[in-house]
């Protein structure tokens, strides 16, 4: 069963598409999880070097990784988050709508009745990343913690300690999101260096308000040129300005299964 359980799973991955700058990249299940030079496929064929960066406060906040976000956010396949906090998009899927976020199905989520995503969406449009957190936010990083557990423990046959909620950095969308997913560690980015698991967020800002104003965040960088530029770095043979993570578009939200 675990071994079948597994194919499918592979499966599941090897259709995931990555979609940027006009190309479709699969990658593998086995592929994501290689280290050094991950073979991720394009159409034409080639790969792409997957790049562990030391995210300091001057790559951050300078003005190359501004740019960088200011092009992202302008992108108009981006702008489905913006959306969904102004309620043009997704009304009928959403769960809660509270000032601070508005809480539904995660974008391609497996969502099958044994594994359930779900995405917290900040309202706050200041806050567009992990870094844009201060001391001053805890309070309603704990408000979103608590009504969406306290959801998914309502709804779902799911216990306290089978939920998992993280941030990702950097991020693929620049407007604050949390993922919510039950049971435990059955849907995560594949890259472990993107996740930031919220309590350890809250724990952070608790201890210094300023901790992500000021501290280094390794990350992981697969295929973006203009991103590996803000690190001084190239890309790998091939140069596709926007290869990201399958948190694209969401074409279709998928529904609850209780």
């Amino acid at each position: 069963m675990e071994r079948m359980e597994r194919m499918e799973r592979m499966e599941r991955m090897e259709r995931m598409e990555r979609v940027g700058g006009g190309d479709i990249i699969k990658v593998s299940e086995e592929e994501a999880y290689k280290p050094g030079i991950a073979p991720a496929k394009e159409r034409g064929g080639g790969s792409f070097e997957r790049c562990v960066v030391a995210c300091t406060p001057t790559h951050a906040f300078g003005d190359a990784m501004r740019s960088f976000i200011e092009n992202q956010i302008n992108m108009p396949r981006k702008q489905w988050i913006y959306e969904v906090i102004e309620g043009t998009r997704e009304q009928d899927n959403v769960l809660l709508d509270s000032p601070d976020m508005v809480f539904l199905p995660d974008t391609h989520a497996l969502n099958d009745g044994k594994t359930i995503n779900w995405l917290a969406v900040i309202k706050d449009r200041s806050l567009r990343s992990l870094r844009d957190l201060r001391g001053r936010h805890v309070k309603m990083l704990r408000r979103v913690r608590l009504m969406c557990t306290e959801y998914i423990l309502a709804n779902t046959s799911w216990k306290r300690h089978n939920i998992m909620a993280y941030i990702h950095y950097l991020p693929s969308v620049f407007q604050l999101h949390i993922h919510f997913c039950a049971p435990y560690g059955s849907y995560t980015t594949l890259d472990v260096f993107k996740v930031h698991p919220l309590d350890t967020v809250i724990g952070n800002l608790d201890m210094d308000g300023d901790y992500y104003r000021k501290a280094t965040l390794s990350t992981v960088v697969v295929g973006n040129a203009a991103l590996l530029g803000v690190y001084g770095l190239n890309v790998v043979r091939n140069d596709y300005r926007n290869v990201e993570s399958h948190e694209v578009d969401p074409i279709q939200w998928r529904a609850i299964q209780g």
